[in-house]
């Protein structure tokens, strides 16, 4: 069903994100308040931004307003991103978007381009993408796709292809084929030729264990492709989701794949990396208003802990307790399956703000004979420019370079296994110079992956290095309640 009113347009798909917040809440019980009709059974929502409303990364801020209250759900959604499924409770939420990135207490100059309500259905998974340019051919949208269907039979995969892609000045001049590579028929059945923009297959049972090498070309032609997808080849029982998007002009055609994901909790892992005091600069850390880390204190980290996917209230409070005003206030979704690490961060000065930075972890073993890295600099030793840093080892060998800088994340670095690192970190450029972080040296196992985080460096925390595995897990339990 596609709702059609131009108030339902362009960054729709954080919809699903407003949705999600609402209270605060997710699967563990719902405290009841007035006002909020609830079910027992929550609802499912992923998210697709295939909007190709503006240029470049323009980014769109929701809110969700809940008995009154206004919660930052996002302030940078940007075209083509994916949000996989997250577990919300089944009622009605209200909505509001503004254009471009905004923090709360939004002004009350600052109009939203959009205030719904959406109501969701208990037991139900969606997919919730926003389409559309914003003009009168194409205005900006909301479509939302019931993602019910049966599991594959043994062998099989199932693929549905959703067409969302503006790129002739009229709907009837987007009609496309999808073909293999190579030459062959199309995968869009017959009955839904031409198949156009707007239009969407229902979920096409094809063969597991195949490579799909295809292409989107105009309707009856085989070449050129006007867009080239990659082989690919689906595993048994896979469910996905393939969508066509963009206009040609603001943003070139391309694929957008999302995997259905079976409903399942998240691990979610703690870090104090904020200097905002010498010494322990303690900090207690509340979920929906339970306390899930007291004595929490600067360097340490908590292993991972199971949370219920959902969206929360993530807050920090200086002590030892959760009183007072918190330093930190920030949403926190977290989609089902995933491992997270959440790391505190700042120090409280205009320069580096206390925040929040939420990273989604990769449990997969690395390719063999090496381990996999992913590096964030979290230090604020220094402003600007002036942070960024290298990381070499002693005999010169550079493993990032490029000038990292503070708050800035790099994954996919591959190092070669059981070999000893003798590594360091120094200013950018400065490959002689003395080290700001000086690592022991390490030898990283077969297949590992690990998190590499530089903390330290103000209010007399030394800058050092946290190590992580991203591999390890944890039986705890964490089921924040609704805050009250």
């Amino acid at each position: 069903m596609r709702l059609p009113s131009l108030a339902r347009l362009l960054p729709a798909c954080i919809v699903a994100i407003a949705v999600a917040l609402a209270a605060a809440t997710q699967a563990a019980p719902l405290a009841q308040e007035p006002g909020i009709e609830q079910t027992s059974e929550p609802a499912r929502i992923a998210i697709v931004h295939a909007a190709p409303f503006a240029a470049g990364d323009a980014t769109v801020t929701v809110v969700a307003t809940v008995l009154g209250q206004d919660i930052l759900l996002t302030n940078d959604l940007k075209f083509r991103d994916v949000i996989t499924y997250v577990t919300v409770p089944a009622t009605t939420y209200q909505i509001k978007l503004y254009a471009g990135s905004l923090t709360l207490p939004i002004p009350d100059t600052t109009s939203p381009v959009l205030t719904e309500t959406v109501t969701l259905t208990a037991g139900t998974d969606y997919t919730v993408a926003a389409v559309g340019k914003g003009d009168a051919t194409y205005p900006l949208e909301l479509l939302i796709l019931d993602d019910t269907t049966t599991p594959p039979g043994s062998a099989s995969a199932k693929l549905r292809v959703v067409h969302t892609a503006p790129f002739a000045p009229s709907p009837a001049g987007t009609a496309v084929d999808v073909i293999p590579d190579a030459g062959g028929s199309s995968i869009i059945p017959p009955a839904l030729e031409p198949f156009i923009y707007g239009e969407n297959t229902d979920f096409l049972t094809i063969p597991s264990g195949v490579e799909f090498d295809l292409k989107v070309v105009a309707d009856g032609t085989t070449d050129p492709a006007i867009i080239d997808l990659d082989p690919v080849t689906f595993n048994a029982g896979d469910i996905v989701t393939v969508f066509a998007v963009g206009d040609g002009v603001n943003q070139a055609p391309a694929i957008v794949v999302l995997p259905f994901v079976a409903q399942a909790p998240a691990q979610v892992r703690l870090v104090h990396a904020a200097p905002f005091a010498t010494g322990p600069a303690t900090v207690t850390v509340t979920l929906n208003g339970q306390v899930v880390a007291s004595g929490f204190d600067f360097g340490e980290v908590r292993p991972y802990a199971t949370v219920p996917a959902g969206v929360y209230t993530a807050q920090v409070f200086p002590g030892t307790s959760a009183t007072g005003t918190p330093a930190i206030s920030a949403p926190l979704v977290l989609q089902d399956g995933q491992n997270y690490t959440v790391v505190a961060i700042g120090t409280g000065a205009s320069a580096f703000p206390l925040k929040l930075v939420v990273l989604a972890d990769d449990p997969t073993a690395a390719p063999s004979a090496t381990a996999r890295l992913r590096i964030g600099h979290f230090a604020p030793f220094a402003e600007g420019a002036a942070s960024g840093v290298d990381v070499r080892s002693q005999d010169g060998t550079v493993l990032v370079t490029g000038d990292l800088r503070y708050e800035e994340v790099r994954s996919g670095f591959s190092v070669p296994s059981g070999t000893e690192l003798d590594l360091k970190v120094v200013a950018a450029g400065d490959a002689d110079g003395d080290p700001i972080i000086d690592l022991p040296p390490l030898t990283f196992g077969a297949g590992s992956a690990f998190t590499v985080l530089a903390i330290g460096g103000a209010n007399g925390q030394t800058p050092t290095v946290l190590l992580l595995d991203d591999q390890s897990v944890t039986t705890r339990l964490f089921i924040p309640m609704a805050a009250r």
